[in-house]
């Protein structure tokens, strides 16, 4: 006998099993689908609200102040925990205790929650954390939408708690936006005044050092050293000018102490070298010699040329002065040339410059007179050539006249002589007395102007500090007039959360899915279930397996004639009355659930008058498709 193999399940023999059975599928599933749609008026209903704000910067304030405010992109973290935090919630717990959307907790006298109110109150804000949730809904540089999402049974609390965290949390923000910068005023007002008051010592302390220490301070020491040679070439000129000065004196002297006048004055003739005078004209002087306002001429001129030279002198001294006060400028104050002392006395300098230059002018003009003067004085003179002398000043009025003009004219250049030799030794030992102030300063720079620089270093950057302080002072000035005024950072109730009608919990389609797909998942289980206890054979398929031998045919069912009747009564009457009542008994259980989900004033008029609410259902219907017609 050959060996059968077992036949192996297939999906069409549990459909087969299935369409076999199908009476206790179908039976399954719609008791299924019943129980369910009847098991979810009994489901917890829970109530879903929820409230938006958002906070927006103004771009033009932001840009004014210098520096943005805190984005919630930024303060994430820390928003659920102002929000929605412990303290947060307990405060929207106590207004809603007031306003009797939560029950009651134990007090004591004083109004304060007893030990067993706190725990109480401590379990409703973890239960009120557990339903609460808060998503950003728009993330940007300037704009923020939040949104407080609460779930709850009652839809008073659901729809009351998100606007009270919302409209709290705004209030307490905005008031801890102001306090916070209120405060950052206060603090860095004080670490002005702080860095001030360093500034100020600082600055006292490096002008006493500079006053202490003038002429020490330059910047660089190879001015020093030019200038002391610059000041040994004056002294070698000034020398120089002295000595010929000196010598000039010398001469004068030498001359006035021996008789003799200079080389520029020629000597009187003697009385044997005179020519014998006629004696008719000894009594009569030269037209020349006897011109008496040819004489005032000369002292007139003598006058001048001291006056001329006087002035030359006191310009001379004058420019002499400026060009200390500017030397002093530039190598002990380390004055530049654009300081406006320097630029100051470098005019005076240039206007003293064009008057030396007038006067110099004037003098030349009066050393020409002189020589004409001289040689028409010398025309004029008996001899033509010969001056006159002290042995003929007596013996001729007009010689003693010119005479005496010579003896002036001699004190008049010893007293410009002398006059420069005091001019330059004056000179002379200011130039030293500067030169050697100049070497002190080169001995003592290095230490002086390190410590010089040190302090000009801490002078800066405590100046520095301070304008950093201030520049922060006065951002956060404008940032809190800007949030005073609302324009900085903006925090307002976009939609307020409204009371709730239909729960969201649970879901009609929801409701619906676990009624179909459960009846359908409970109706196959029967089925699998009673197929696997069955130890009947159906198929001959089951027949090869169970017995293990071939079939040689099959004899069908034998019906009695009871069997049929009963069978056509099963059929056609108690069938499909049994598949009509089950039909309308989910129908009305699902009608039922909606009701209750969607519309709780019809659900009540249903759950009261069944049937006048069916009537009035479908009349409504009737005149709505009337209508339509």
């Amino acid at each position: 006998m050959e060996e059968t193999t077992p036949h192996k399940k297939t999906p069409r023999d549990l459909l087969r099993a299935v369409f076999r059975r199908r009476l206790l599928f179908l039976s399954g599933a719609a008791i299924f689908a019943f129980v369910a749609l009847v098991g979810a008026l009994w489901w917890p209903v829970k109530y879903t609200a929820m409230a938006k704000f958002e906070r927006r910067s103004d771009p033009a304030s932001e840009a004014l102040v210098g520096s943005k405010s805190e984005s919630f992109e930024t303060s994430k973290q820390v928003l659920q925990q102002e929000l929605a935090g412990f303290n947060a919630l307990d405060a929207a717990a106590e207004d809603l205790e007031k306003k009797r959307l939560l029950p009651p907790l134990p007090r004591g006298n004083d109004q304060k929650l007893t030990p067993a109110g706190k725990m109480l109150r401590q379990q409703v804000i973890r239960d009120l954390t557990d339903d609460l949730k808060v998503n950003f809904i728009v993330r940007s540089t300037e704009v923020d939408l939040v949104s407080v999402e609460f779930t709850d049974k009652d839809p008073l609390l659901a729809q009351a708690l998100p606007n009270t965290l919302v409209t709290e949390y705004i209030n307490r923000i905005s008031e801890k936006m102001i306090t916070n910068l209120t405060a950052s005023v206060e603090f860095l007002q004080k670490k002005v005044d702080e860095a001030n008051t360093r500034l100020t010592e600082l600055t006292k302390k490096r002008t006493e050092f500079e006053k202490e220490h003038a002429g020490m301070l330059p910047e660089n020491p190879g001015t020093l050293q030019q200038e002391v040679q610059r000041i040994d070439a004056d002294m070698d000129r000034i020398r120089r000018q002295q000595s010929l000065a000196q010598q000039k004196l010398d001469q004068i002297k030498a001359f006035r102490a021996g008789g003799k006048t200079p080389a520029d004055h020629s000597p009187p003739p003697s009385p044997k070298d005179k020519p014998e005078e006629n004696p008719a004209e000894k009594d009569t002087p030269p037209a020349v010699a006897a011109d008496k306002p040819l004489a005032d001429e000369g002292l007139a001129l003598e006058r001048e040329m001291a006056e001329v030279t006087q002035e030359l002198s006191r310009r001379l001294d004058e420019k002499m002065q400026y060009e200390r006060a500017r030397d002093e400028g530039k190598t002990i104050t380390g004055m530049t040339a654009k300081h406006p002392r320097m630029v100051a006395l470098n005019e005076q300098i240039k206007k003293v410059d064009n008057y030396i230059a007038g006067v110099r002018t004037r003098l030349d003009g009066v050393q020409t007179r002189r020589s004409d003067f001289a040689k028409r004085w010398k025309e004029s003179l008996p001899g033509a050539a010969q001056a006159p002398s002290l042995a003929d000043a007596s013996a001729n009025p007009l010689l003693q006249r010119a005479f005496e003009m010579q003896t002036a004219q001699l004190a008049m250049d010893e007293t410009a002589a002398q006059l420069e030799i005091n001019l330059t030794n004056n000179e002379l030992a200011r130039l030293k007395d500067h030169r050697e102030g100049l070497k002190k300063v080169l001995e003592e720079y290095v230490p002086k102007r390190q410590e010089y620089v040190e302090l000009v270093k801490k002078v800066t950057d405590q100046q520095a500090e301070a304008n950093r302080w201030q520049t922060r002072l006065t951002d956060v000035h404008m940032a809190l007039a800007a949030e005073a005024a609302k324009r900085r950072t903006h925090l307002s109730q976009v939609e307020l959360a409204q009371e709730q009608f239909r729960p969201s919990s649970p879901k009609l389609l929801y409701v619906i899915a676990l009624a179909l797909v459960g009846g359908l998942a409970f109706g196959s289980g029967l089925v699998f279930l009673v197929n696997t206890v069955d130890r009947s054979i159906s198929t001959t398929e089951e027949a090869v397996d169970y017995f293990g031998l071939p079939i040689l045919g099959t004899v069908g069912e034998i019906v009695t004639p009871k069997q049929k009747t009963r069978r056509k009564m099963i059929r056609w009457g108690l069938g499909p009355v049994a598949a009509l009542l089950a039909v309308a008994a989910i129908g009305v259980a699902a009608m039922t659930i909606s009701l209750w989900l969607n519309d709780r004033e019809k659900f009540e008029d249903w759950k009261h008058a069944p049937a006048s609410f069916v009537w009035n259902e479908v009349a409504g219907s009737l005149n709505t498709l009337k209508d339509r017609l």
